[in-house]
């Protein structure tokens, strides 16, 4: 399935895990959670990704939330489109095949939430009902939406939501062209718990 002319380094993954809205939502408990984070992983005798930059902007209507980046990745909460997730990009440095690259990305993004969603000051009300995943590659310049990129990572895309979420057991949709990246969506068909991703 990954036969393809397409020769591009697949490095600008994106993951997001969608959460629950609950009324009256406010991000401002992550400035706090993500700031200690980063103080917490950067304290490790070798962190695994050192935080070099803590960006605030959860002020912003339905923007970007609040980031934390590294040289490696980049994390968020993410208040897109009236939405909440949490977002994980890839920078640089994945190693092995396109299926096992987005498999480590969406596996270190689910844990990312549990750990948030754990985490005592974390606002009630998160924890989705339905398991609700994007990848995507947030590289326009050689993984632009078109035929060749679709050639080449449908099939190792949709390969890590089966190993996800179970083959058969959820719905995909392709992002809109409005979107400016290349990925699909996939939500489970029944009620699903994070902790059962990957058949934990």
């Amino acid at each position: 399935m990954q036969q393809s002319e397409h020769s591009g380094d697949l490095q600008r993954i994106q993951v997001k895990v969608f959460l629950e809205r609950p009324v009256g939502f406010s991000g401002d408990p992550f400035i706090a959670i993500l700031d200690r984070w980063r103080a917490e992983d950067n304290a490790a005798a070798a962190p695994a990704q050192p935080w070099i930059d803590f960006v605030d902007y959860a002020h912003v209507k339905d923007g970007p939330g609040i980031l934390l980046v590294g040289r490696e990745l980049q994390l968020s909460l993410d208040l897109g489109d009236g939405r909440v997730a949490i977002t994980l990009r890839g920078r640089r440095d994945l190693l092995g095949t396109d299926t096992e690259r987005f498999t480590w990305a969406l596996r270190r993004a689910l844990a990312t939430t549990n750990r948030a969603l754990a985490d005592a000051t974390c606002p009630p009300g998160l924890a989705p009902s339905h398991l609700e995943l994007e990848l995507s590659v947030n590289d326009r310049l050689d993984f632009a939406p078109g035929p060749e990129t679709e050639a080449r990572l449908r099939g190792p895309i949709h390969a890590t939501f089966d190993a996800c979420l179970g083959a058969g057991a959820y719905t995909s949709i392709a992002l809109p062209a409005a979107a400016a990246r290349y990925g699909y969506v996939a939500r489970s068909l029944a009620p699903r718990a994070l902790s059962t991703a990957f058949g934990g």
